[in-house]
């Protein structure tokens, strides 16, 4: 969801609308980070084994194709795949192991978005109504070449402090490496998806996709306003995540863990981009996949 996120910011520095079909190759790898290791070593406990080995590879490096035409995107991986249909306001995830699949409207996202913080708050947690982020772009000057074209280097830093110093999710790091690219109709038309995808998602956006942290439209404002500084669109983003105290802290030794050590590490990569005509069939839940019901 991170890379979504930052995405749907990129895309409000505004780009044209050329109506092309879209298609090209992403690469995600998880890197480190304590949540990795967590992930890692409850795969190998017994109840891991019981779920036959899933908890391992949900963060093992997946390389997904994706796929984009009008207002419907599909990321079609080997184990799992996710279509997203903007007229329809739907989120279809994709089990390929299990032959199954479920969908969530926008409305049903945004209200159980907001259910959660609800309940965060009526436990004290404040739905993280205190934190607030600081957010900033740096142009390094440094270049190199990605797909025979000259990318340019910008860092961007998020921090999230709390008034008091005590709401949950404050003290959290994100720092993403972005390597950006001229701008072509391919990235042009996934600037205008992910700009329309985030005013169609408003309510899960303006919470940074995370339930603790309920203002963080203050920290989407401020990102969008920080990412104008971007030049052209990024082919590869390395991203690190600290300051994040694992719910699993017991498991993992108590709390003798350093709070600033990373909580996750991952890289993505996007290339292969085409603009030839993508057919319909891939934003369609094979006929013999069954829906699940949602919990």
């Amino acid at each position: 969801m991170n890379r979504i996120f930052v995405m749907s910011a990129v895309a409000m520095a505004g780009a044209s609308f050329m109506w092309a079909d879209v298609s090209y190759q992403e690469t995600v790898r998880y890197t480190g980070g304590s949540m990795v290791e967590m992930m890692r070593n409850m795969s190998s406990s017994p109840m891991g084994k019981l779920l036959g080995g899933r908890m391992g590879h949900a963060l093992e490096d997946h390389t997904s194709t994706v796929y984009l035409k009008g207002n419907k995107m599909a990321h079609i991986g080997p184990d799992a795949s996710t279509i997203i249909d903007l007229d329809a306001g739907t989120l279809t995830t994709v089990d390929n192991q299990r032959r199954s699949y479920t969908t969530m409207t926008f409305d049903e996202l945004n209200q159980r978005m907001k259910e959660v913080q609800e309940k965060m708050s009526r436990h004290g947690g404040n739905g993280g109504a205190d934190v607030h982020f600081d957010v900033k772009v740096d142009d390094t000057g440094k270049t190199k070449t990605i797909d025979g074209k000259t990318a340019k280097e910008y860092v961007m830093t998020m921090t999230a402090q709390g008034q008091d110093g005590g709401q949950p999710g404050a003290g959290m790091r994100v720092r993403s490496d972005l390597w950006t690219v001229p701008s072509e109709t391919a990235s042009d038309e996934l600037r205008e998806f992910y700009k329309k995808m985030a005013t169609k998602m408003n309510y899960s956006f303006a919470a940074g996709m995370n339930p603790m942290m309920g203002s963080a439209s203050q920290g989407l404002a401020q990102l969008a306003k920080e990412t104008s500084k971007l030049e052209g669109y990024p082919l590869q983003q390395d991203t690190a995540i600290s300051g994040v105290q694992s719910p699993m802290g017991p498991m993992m030794g108590g709390g003798n863990h350093d709070p600033d050590a990373p909580f996750l590490t991952m890289s993505s990569e996007s290339h292969n981009f085409s603009t030839g005509s993508v057919d319909e069939s891939v934003f369609q839940v094979p006929a013999d996949y069954k829906q699940q019901k949602r919990h």
